[in-house]
Order: C-alpha cells, then sequence, then structure tokens
C-alpha cells in the first residue's frame, strides 16, 4: 500500500509542530527554574566569579582571591573573614 505524499507532508509537519511546541514549553519551563534559582552560571556583580564560588555574587568586592578588607566580611571566599587583621589584633610579638 502506498501513502500519498501530500499525507507525508502533513504528518511531518504536524509531527515538527507538536515535537517545536514540547522543546518551547521545556525551555520556558527550565528558564523559569533557572530565573527563580538564581542560576549558577550567571555573574550578578560583574567581578568575574559565579556562585557557588563568589559566596556574595551581589557585591563586586568578593570573589575567590580578592584582597581581604576590614569590612566583617570574607572577601576572599575562603571561609574566613578579616583574616589578616584578626591575626594582626591577636599578635603578641
Amino acid at each position: 500500500m502506498r501513502v500519498p505524499k501530500s499525507n507525508l507532508t502533513i504528518s511531518n509537519r504536524a509531527w515538527t509542530w507538536r515535537f517545536g511546541s514540547v522543546v518551547v514549553a521545556a525551555l520556558a519551563a527550565l528558564m523559569a527554574v533557572l530565573v527563580l534559582a538564581g542560576c549558577p552560571g550567571v555573574d550578578n556583580d560583574g567581578d568575574g566569579f559565579s556562585p557557588p564560588a563568589d559566596r556574595d555574587d551581589n557585591d563586586p568586592l568578593t570573589y575567590p582571591g580578592a584582597p581581604e578588607l576590614p569590612d566583617i566580611k570574607d572577601n576572599n571566599c575562603n571561609g574566613f573573614g578579616d583574616e589578616p587583621l584578626r591575626a594582626a589584633r591577636h599578635s603578641y610579638a
């Protein structure tokens, strides 16, 4: 049994339309999740680092390897805040 070419074209278009709709819906859902979750690949403060490496992605002075400043924050993202200042306060030399 031979299927007319016009039927194949219609079904291909219908399949393409359905597949395209599913892809568009999936991409829209993924974008919504990433926006609500704070997409981990986006650098909000423009310092060149994004979470989780950048612990405060709204402060451009906080990123891995940043100089530690006397602001009680962990500027260099190593888990300790103001470590050079803390060492100077506790030195007995």
